[in-house]
């Protein structure tokens, strides 16, 4: 599974939401219930997942479905 599709799924999960409704573009104002508290559940279980760790100000910084994308592929090491 791509990354995006992983990150949609997880934070579909959390927050209870049809996979349907989340894309690419979608970001936390998009999204009721993706407040504060959510963003740490979908931070922690973004890091989880993919054995990546981010900072206060990069969780901050990761308000939508392709910020957090990007993040876990520009942190993720390349699998062989």
């Amino acid at each position: 599974m791509e990354t995006s599709k992983q990150v949609q799924q997880i934070v579909g999960d959390l927050l209870d939401i049809d996979i349907k409704k989340i894309n690419a573009d979608t970001q936390l104002q998009d999204l009721a219930g993706w407040d504060s508290l959510a963003q740490l559940k979908i931070i922690s279980a973004i890091e989880q997942e993919f054995g990546v760790s981010a900072t206060m100000k990069q969780i901050s910084q990761l308000n939508s479905i392709f910020a957090i994308t990007l993040f876990v592929e520009d942190s993720h090491p390349v699998r062989h």
